[in-house]
């Protein structure tokens, strides 16, 4: 649970508790939690100009799952005519497999509305599926030059020779 200390519509302060979204991101997808806890009314939220949630009333909180790209938020008004803007849209990128809760904070009367957005990383999400796994190539078995040995190979074999060679002068 998370609790947020924040003013209602009316002005007087409260305390909200929003439960964590804690269910699996599905493969191939992206979480977004809005949570009012802003002095303003009922709030739709927009991704692109298309409808995410119609409604979220103060204290309340909303998720859906979303493609993973980046998305203009907006926030509108449900008690003015037409759904007047709250707030200019603003970018937010969504990763497969993260999330992003959004809190709407400040005051409708004051024209202060504002996000504050806090990353999720994981939220035990399932990855896509590879469709294929590039093994590369390390460089473990890479040839030497023109197929030459190494130099150190090379002394270390003149060495081992000179040395069983005198051996065998002085046993004889």
């Amino acid at each position: 649970l998370t609790v947020v200390a924040h003013l209602n519509p009316a002005g007087a302060p409260v305390l909200s508790m929003y439960r964590e979204q804690s269910s699996t991101v599905p493969a191939g997808r992206a979480r977004i939690v809005v949570r009012h806890a802003a002095a303003a009314t009922a709030i739709a939220v927009e991704l692109d100009q298309r409808p995410l949630v119609a409604a979220v009333e103060p204290g309340t909180q909303a998720f859906r799952d979303v493609a993973p790209g980046t998305y203009a938020v907006s926030v509108t008004s449900q008690s003015r005519a037409g759904g007047e803007p709250l707030l200019a849209p603003q970018d937010l990128p969504l990763n497969e497999g993260s999330g992003m809760v959004l809190y709407l904070i400040g005051s409708e009367k004051n024209s202060t509305l504002s996000w504050l957005a806090q990353p999720v990383r994981a939220i035990r999400a399932h990855a896509t599926v590879p469709t294929r796994v590039a093994t590369g190539d390390s460089g473990l078995r890479a040839e030497h030059p023109a197929g030459r040995l190494p130099v150190t190979t090379l002394a270390f074999s003149v060495v081992v020779a000179l040395v069983l060679l005198a051996r065998r002068r002085s046993t004889r």
